[in-house]
C-alpha cells in the first residue's frame, strides 16, 4: 500500500529579466530539482501550463506529448 504525500506549498520569487536599461523586462519563474521530481515530473517530459484566471497558473504533465 502506498501513501500519498500531502501537497507541499512552496514560495518562489518571480525574477525580473531582460534589458533593464531599455525598460524591456518581463517576469520569469524557474522550477527545478526535487520539487519537480516529487511531483512526478521527469527530465524530457512535457508540461502544459494553463492560466484559468489572473494570478493562477496550473501545470499538467502531458503523458503522450509526441
Amino acid at each position: 500500500m502506498t501513501v500519498n504525500k500531502a501537497p507541499k506549498e512552496r514560495m518562489i520569487k518571480v525574477e525580473e529579466v531582460g534589458d533593464h536599461w531599455r525598460r524591456r523586462t518581463f517576469p520569469r519563474i524557474r522550477l527545478k530539482g526535487k520539487w519537480l521530481a516529487d511531483a512526478g515530473i521527469t527530465p524530457n517530459s512535457y508540461i502544459r501550463v494553463d492560466n484559468p484566471r489572473p494570478g493562477v497558473l496550473t501545470l499538467h504533465l502531458v503523458e503522450d506529448a509526441e
